[in-house]
This record gives structure tokens, sequence and C-alpha cells, in this order.
């Protein structure tokens, strides 16, 4: 997730952001990693949990009886979780702690909802509120309170006071607009503020869960189908997400993303050489699978596109941040395979397809039932360091020694007596 932040430190729409907030008069409290600039400490969480999300690269999914559920709530959790850690000067172990109890509430929550998301669905998740500006919103305040060490009755006060702060609207997916990430930040800020504000004494609503005239399991969640999963086992099993993304862009974009870069590697074509393309994926998700065109923030865009998302692979061979960029998606052959490229609907359970023909050769395909990242096909820390440096290559706010040393502090971040030098090395 620090690696997330950084990367995302590298967009158009982050510095217009940032720009809001340095002309906030507000006394320093937390470090925007990438930047380096100091905000407040709910505003400093909230940009940085915005860029964790900014291309859609952060850990995901919570898996129940064997059924995967698509989440998003690492991306509040972690980071929120560092802001608060550097602000109060807490320990690796204390950090780490936080994230868990931040993880397991908000996974709880999620799970005992019931919310499962019907593929079939022509709108997919992007309608009504997302979940990841609801229970996150949870996660940030129980973290923030942990490190606080607010007592009980603030605690639940706190958690009071939150609901009254919830919002994101699923639709941002659909459109492609940039606010699809914003409510992964107003979560952050709302939770923090939260916990402030019940230390100051403020007094939240009572049942913050399950009250008739407001509570989070009426008025957002549609009832609780599934109230067990809150406390089975609570304080022995921990529940967390468990996949890592291989590539930018939603989860299931990643199989066909796969596909193509085996084909162009074993094929070795050029993009002049496509006659037509084939993407048949396993998940017709709605804002996967809308008629793919540049709009006004063309990264939302891209990132959400099954025809971007083959089209960039076969023609770059790669998928990596800068691809997604405005300047990357406009890329002339890019924009020419996805003319070339249509979808069809997978004869198979999992996975992705994609099909080739090439000019005057071969039709060729690939399939990939499970793309690297999934708990039964796990990236090794190797991977994942490539991953992180990758997006401190793309951003350029850190340098290479100072990105080392950041790896190698988060490897034994339980042994810090302190967490203030991951930000600093996180930032220019």
């Amino acid at each position: 997730m620090v690696g997330c932040a950084i990367g995302g430190a590298g967009l158009e729409d982050v510095e217009q952001l940032m720009d809001v907030f340095r002309g906030r008069d507000s006394e320093p409290g937390a470090t925007v990693l990438g930047y380096g600039s100091k905000l407040s400490l709910p505003d400093a969480a909230m940009v940085n949990c915005i860029m964790g999300r900014s291309f859609d690269w952060g850990p995901l999914t919570l898996v129940v009886d064997g059924e995967r559920i698509p989440s998003h709530i690492t991306e509040t959790s972690v980071l929120t979780a560092l802001a608060v850690g550097e602000y109060v000067q807490a320990s690796g172990e204390e950090l780490l702690t936080a994230i868990v109890v931040g993880d397991d509430l908000a996974s709880r929550m999620w799970m005992a909802g019931g919310t499962r998301w019907d593929p079939d669905e022509s709108s997919g998740p992007s309608t009504g509120f997302e979940q990841w500006g609801t229970v996150t919103s949870f996660a940030s305040t129980a973290i923030a309170a942990h490190l606080f060490d607010l007592s009980v009755s603030e605690l639940e006060n706190a958690f009071g006071v939150v609901i009254n702060m919830i919002s994101g609207a699923g639709h941002g997916l659909w459109d492609g607009a940039t606010t699809f990430k914003l409510s992964q930040g107003t979560s952050a800020r709302s939770g923090i503020l939260a916990a402030q504000l019940a230390e100051s004494g403020w007094v939240g609503i009572d049942r913050p869960l399950f009250g008739e005239r407001g509570g989070y399991f009426t008025v957002f969640d549609n009832g609780c189908g599934y109230p067990e999963l809150l406390y089975e086992e609570l304080g022995e099993t921990f529940y967390t997400e468990v996949c890592f993304k291989t590539n930018p862009g939603g989860r299931p974009t990643d199989a066909p993303i796969e596909a193509a870069v085996t084909l162009v590697q074993e094929y070795g074509f050029t993009p002049r050489d496509i006659e037509s393309v084939i993407v048949r994926p396993s998940v017709m998700a709605g804002h996967y699978t809308k008629p793919y065109e540049i709009g006004e923030y063309p990264t939302g865009d891209a990132l959400f596109s099954y025809k971007y998302a083959a089209a960039n692979a076969l023609v770059r061979g790669r998928a990596i941040n800068e691809d997604y960029t405005e300047e990357g998606i406009r890329n002339p052959d890019v924009q020419r395979t996805i003319q070339r490229t249509t979808l069809e609907e997978l004869d198979k359970e999992k996975g992705a397809e994609v099909e080739v023909t090439l000019a005057d050769g071969p039709t060729i395909s690939e399939y990939v039932p499970v793309p690297p990242g999934d708990p039964s096909n796990p990236l090794t820390w190797e991977e994942l360091e490539e991953k992180f440096r990758t997006q401190v290559e793309f951003s350029e706010t850190i340098s290479r020694e100072d990105s080392q040393k950041l790896i190698e502090q988060i490897k034994s971040v339980e042994q810090l007596r302190t967490v203030t030098s991951l930000p600093e090395l996180a930032a220019q």
C-alpha cells in the first residue's frame, strides 16, 4: 500500500487535490507520501488513501466459506494506520495491531451484511453506496481509536459519530469519474475525525450498527444477513483481504492482461500484425464491459475496461502505471487495437481467454484460469518488491536508495520502536 500511494502521487488529479489542501490553514500532523508535505492528520490520511487507490492496484478480496467477495478495505486501513501511527509515534507492533483491528472489523461488517455482487447484473456494484466508503469508515475509526487509546465509552461514541459521516456513490466506477477513489479517502478522514471528536467529548448515536432509526445495517446495507460473522471466533480468527493484484485496474482485468502478455511473449507479434481480438471474460461485469471511450477522466475509463486492459497488454506486452495516464491511454496503437476488439462471454466459470487473429497469420489464444495474486496462486515477496519498485520509478518522488531502505524497514516493521521513519523515507 505504501508503493500504491507513492505511485498515485504521480497523477495530475492528485496534484490538483494537493493544491486544494495546501491552501488550508491547518496544523501539520502527518506526511503525504511521495510529496513530503505535512497536512493535518485527517487531511493527510485522506490524500494518502486516495493515492493508494489511484491505479486500483491495492490488495482486495475477502474469502468466506470458499466464496471470494470483491472488497477494498486495505487501501484505507493500512494508510490510515500509518498516518495516525506517525502522528502518535506508534511502534511497529502498535501499527500492525491497529491494522489488524481495522481490517477485521470492516471485513466482518462487509461479510455479515451478506451483500453479494451479482456479475450478471448490468450495473454490477456501480449503484448505491460503496462499501469501501462505509465499512472502511468504521475501520478507520477503530484504527484511530486504538492508536489514540480511547476508552470503551469514547470508542462507542466514535462509532456513533462516524455513521453520520459516511459517503460514497458507486456510480463513479461506471462513469470512469475521478471520484471512484474519493470515498477511500473520505472514510479515512471521517474515522479519524470521529475518534478525535469522541475524545473531545462528543456523543454519538446509540447502537450505530443495529439502531432501528439509523444503524449501519438499516441505512447502508439493507439488513444483516449473517450476524454470526460479526462475533464468531472474535479475537481468534482475524479476517483481512488476501488477493494481491499483478496489474493496475480492477481485479477482473488481471486475467485478460496476463493472457495477452503471454501471447506477446510467445509469438512476438507487433501491434500492426493484429487484425482482430476477442476477449472472453468469465465475469461480464457492467462497468468492465460498457462501451469503451475516452471521457473526461481517461484513467478511470481505462482502469475498468476489459477492452483497454487487453489492447494495452497486446500492444505493450505489459501493464504498468504509465499505461493508465492520459498520454499512455491515447497511444494510437492501443486505441486502434481497441477498435478491433470485441467481447464474448467465456464458457468457463473462471478466468479469461484472449484470442488474436493476426494479419496473414494464424488465430492464437491464451486462457488464464486464475491470475497470479490469488491465495491459490500467490505472489512471491520478490514479485511484491518489483511491484513496489515499479510504482516508485513511475512517481520519481523518492530515491532508489530510500526505496530500498523502506523495503527493509517494512520487512521488519514489528521491530520498529517508532514508525515515523516510514513516511520520512516514503517522501521527497
